[in-house]
């Protein structure tokens, strides 16, 4: 099977950050073509320091509506404090508000907080544009955590696993802040969660949908939350998703999701070589019910999206915010309407594709399962 073309259009915008590292981006959608985003960032000169100066930035970027060329504006807005420079703010849409969730600090942490984070949870109103702070309650909320895994569902934000400050284990709990009641619940132990940062997934109509991979194993399962359950089922597919089917000489991956619609997830894979060989960002379109993949055109991205944010600004138009660059992704309106379930042998396929590099890109996909079975038994 050939990669499916899925897009039409890619433009890219600078994103003019000199001087800075960045640390760290999160964005959620607004409506109306608006996104808001935060990037944490420290000085270069001061990358070494034991305390570096934490910088946080608050924007509000609006996609323009003519085509081709889609245009980004970017205004600067007043967010919430950051005084004890927490660094692993994420943001997510939940009903008619954003919520800035954080607790991570910089690795020698600070002393007010005996170096093990510092509480960051705000509020944002879309139709007030005002920030309210909702506060740590011992006991009644979750543990300060490294690189928990945060979504949300109708009007409740889900946050489980993370890693605990000063301990080796990530934690297993999930919680659901409710936006009605602004408090949080324990919701029970999720087993799903392997090690910290390895569950990637996103919301799909009332269900979290992810993919995972055991530590130290070859297996993969499929990940699903809903109605405050945790459930996973083994993944066959999983090797294509998480890019460990290609040579050893790529060492180096990321991948990240976002939701299609209540059944499909974009998946973007990025690989990239030693030394100053190109990036490699390949996609696929992935079937949360028959858990199929369908391999799709590769995505040309120049700079690395480990730190990147992904999130659809209108049903066609996918942005990509980058540390140095905006991409703006326009989506074929008809390729929803032609995935289908027949990637029967594509994991065989990676096999070979691995044990012979000489593959040629267009030959990629083009066997059948049949085919495959055929030749093996030939040989």
């Amino acid at each position: 099977m050939e990669r499916l073309p899925w897009y039409t259009d890619v433009s890219t915008h600078p994103a003019l950050r000199k001087g800075e590292r960045v640390i760290n981006i999160s964005a959620a959608s607004l409506g109306e073509n608006r996104v808001m985003t935060t990037t944490i960032s420290i000085p270069i000169r001061e990358v070494h320091d034991l305390r570096p100066t934490v910088n946080t930035s608050w924007q509000i970027l609006t996609l323009s509506d003519s085509e081709p060329n889609q245009s980004i504006s970017s205004e600067t807005i007043s967010g919430p404090p950051n005084a004890k420079g927490v660094i692993d703010t994420q943001l997510v849409r939940v009903a008619d508000t954003v919520v800035a969730y954080g607790s991570n600090m910089p690795s020698r942490g600070c002393s007010c907080c005996n170096r093990r984070g510092c509480w960051f949870m705000w509020v944002y109103s879309i139709a007030t544009c005002e920030w309210r702070e909702m506060p740590y309650v011992d006991g009644d909320s979750p543990c300060l955590r490294q690189g928990p895994v945060l979504f949300s569902i109708g009007d409740s934000l889900v946050l489980t696993g993370g890693l605990p400050y000063g301990e080796r284990l990530p934690k297993t709990d999930t919680w659901e802040w409710s936006l009605q009641t602004h408090t949080w619940t324990y919701k029970g132990e999720c087993d799903a969660i392997p090690t910290v940062r390895i569950l990637q997934g996103s919301t799909s109509g009332d269900t979290f949908h992810a993919f995972k991979r055991e530590y130290r194993s070859e297996e993969f399962y499929h990940v699903q939350y809903c109605r405050g359950t945790w459930n996973e089922v083994p993944d066959l597919w999983g090797r294509s998703l998480l890019g460990v089917a290609y040579p050893k000489e790529f060492w180096s991956g990321c991948t990240k999701a976002v939701s299609l619609s209540d059944q499909y997830q974009l998946v973007i894979h990025q690989r990239r070589g030693r030394g100053d060989t190109p990036y490699i960002t390949e996609c696929v379109v992935r079937d949360c019910i028959s858990l199929d993949v369908v391999p799709l055109e590769v995505l040309s991205v120049d700079e690395a999206i480990e730190k990147a944010a992904f999130l659809f600004v209108n049903p066609e138009t996918l942005l990509i915010v980058c540390p140095h660059t905006h991409i703006v992704v326009t989506l074929d309106p008809s390729i929803l309407s032609r995935f289908h379930s027949s990637m029967v042998g594509y994991p065989d396929f990676c096999d070979r594709e691995r044990d012979d590099p000489t593959l040629e890109d267009s030959d990629s996909y083009s066997y059948s399962y049949s085919d495959l079975t055929d030749s093996e038994d030939e040989d």
